[in-house]
């Protein structure tokens, strides 16, 4: 098992109801894996997800990037501006 540290922020921290989440996840779990597990555990922010971006340690990195032990994955809502 893996340890990752999901950082959460504007209306998907909202909707969860926390700014962060440990998981633990089998070794060899891919960040696509990672977001199918969040899409069934909070099914309300599917949508929001799928316009998010997902930053992995500082990086932004492809959805089949395998997850390291105690990386930290930050999941971005679109920036709004005008």
């Amino acid at each position: 098992m893996i340890k990752i540290e999901v950082l959460l922020f504007a209306g998907i921290r909202d909707s969860i109801g926390q700014e962060k989440l440990q998981l633990n996840l089998t070794k060899g779990s891919t960040l696509k894996q990672l977001m199918d597990s969040m899409f069934q555990q909070y099914p309300e922010i599917k949508q929001l997800f799928l316009s998010c971006q997902f930053i992995v340690n500082c990086s932004i990195i492809d959805p089949d990037y395998e997850l390291k032990d105690q990386d930290e994955v930050a999941v971005l809502p679109p920036l709004g501006g005008g």
